[in-house]
């Protein structure tokens, strides 16, 4: 299936309808002075907006769903803002940001999001529109190895997405909404240091899933080199 069947998909989720329950490592904010300008991939509904602007940042967030940008925007409009703040649809494979412009990134259930073609290309554009040593955060579901229902789903789902480890996420009429990828850790891992990034830090966490469902996760906060 080509990756822009992906796309499509994430296009179409309805507004505060997009997974948004992952926390960000508080070490994360810590490195970060109060004059940054974060981006935030995928920033749907605008929970991490909000949070950075709360905590006294400078923000541009991006989102390939066009109901939910301008549903943000809207949000944003509507209150007192003394931060800086943009939302634009885009994508962030091709972003057209100029070369290190962010102090910081957050991509949060990003990299699943995409088609494994498309990971890389993700990575190589934070690192080109990161300032010299930014950081990144990243939070990702986790490849659940030790729970026979899941081994079992992995490979029945793997008929449809052609990739173990990716979901084929479907709401109670068994239409598919979007798919997601569970990442091993060393797959994960691999993925960020060959795209020129330091890992910082790598902690494990407990995400919601669409269903509301208790799924663990990675959080890894990585530093551009």
């Amino acid at each position: 299936m080509p990756s822009i069947y992906w796309e499509k998909l994430w296009e179409k989720v309805s507004v505060g309808k997009t997974p948004s329950t992952t926390p960000i490592d508080e070490h994360f904010w810590s490195l970060l002075p109060k004059h940054s300008t974060i981006l935030e991939v995928g920033c749907g509904w605008g929970r991490i907006v909000f949070e950075c602007l709360k905590r006294g940042y400078n923000v541009v967030g991006i989102d390939i769903n066009k109901n939910e940008v301008e549903s943000l925007k809207k949000k944003l409009s509507s209150v007192k803002i003394n931060k800086k703040v943009k939302i634009y649809q885009k994508n962030i494979l091709s972003s057209s940001f100029k070369d290190n412009t962010f102090s910081a990134t957050i991509m949060q259930g990003v990299l699943s999001a995409l088609h494994r073609d498309n990971r890389n290309t993700a990575l190589r554009e934070i690192h080109r529109t990161l300032a010299p040593f930014g950081y990144i955060h990243i939070a990702e579901f986790e490849f659940i190895s030790n729970d026979p229902l899941m081994q079992k789903r992995y490979k029945k789902d793997k008929l449809v997405t052609k990739e173990l480890g990716t979901l084929s996420i479907r709401n109670d009429l068994g239409q598919e909404l979007y798919r997601t990828h569970n990442f091993k850790e060393n797959e994960l891992v691999d993925l960020v240091t060959k795209n020129k990034f330091n890992i910082i830090s790598l902690s494990k966490s407990t995400f919601l899933s669409y269903h509301n469902n208790k799924k663990p996760g990675i959080l890894i906060i990585a530093q551009k080199v």
